[in-house]
């Protein structure tokens, strides 16, 4: 499971929950440009991420 999103509780949260389901957690952080972020999505064959609602837009136009 990806993660994207500043210092919250929810991305702690998210992250206990991948902890206990047995899952993997890769963080993505704000300095990654678009080309970064995909290249750590493809390499890391991530289907599902967890975002803020300020990342929503920019995932979406990496994904056309």
């Amino acid at each position: 499971m990806g993660i994207q999103s500043k210092n919250r509780k929810e991305w702690v949260l998210t992250h206990a929950a991948d902890i206990h389901q047995n899952i993997t957690t890769v963080a993505f952080y704000d300095t990654l440009g678009p080309e970064a972020t995909m290249f750590v999505v493809e390499q890391t064959q991530l289907t599902t991420m967890a975002v803020s609602h300020d990342y929503v837009c920019k995932l979406a136009k990496m994904k056309k």
